[in-house]
């Protein structure tokens, strides 16, 4: 799966590519690996179910991204910044696509 983020890494507004490379999967959890294809940025990350209290089920995740070479210095700072949100959002567009089944 090639996921495609578009950021604002300062002056520069950019896509980023990356291939999520699956290393385990059962029905509640999705653990994975990110390998950069546009830039030098790799990181990991998780999905999974969670059932709460009152036995409603909430999805959570978890996501790592760091760049390397030439432009880590400028675009580490804006990851930092950007990941939360990115997860945020990824986690509640899969709760609504959870909540459709």
């Amino acid at each position: 799966m090639i996921w495609v983020f578009q950021g604002d890494f300062g002056i520069i507004q950019k896509a980023v590519k990356v291939e999520l490379k699956v290393k385990q999967s059962d029905p509640d959890q999705l653990l994975f690996d990110l390998v950069g294809l546009s830039d030098l940025i790799n990181g990991d990350g998780l999905f999974e179910i969670k059932e709460s209290e009152n036995q409603s089920y909430q999805p959570v995740g978890n996501l790592t991204m760091k760049a390397s070479g030439f432009l880590a210095g400028i675009m580490n700072p804006v990851l930092e910044r950007f990941v939360p949100q990115l997860v945020e959002q990824l986690v509640k567009e899969i709760a609504i696509k959870v909540g459709k089944k």
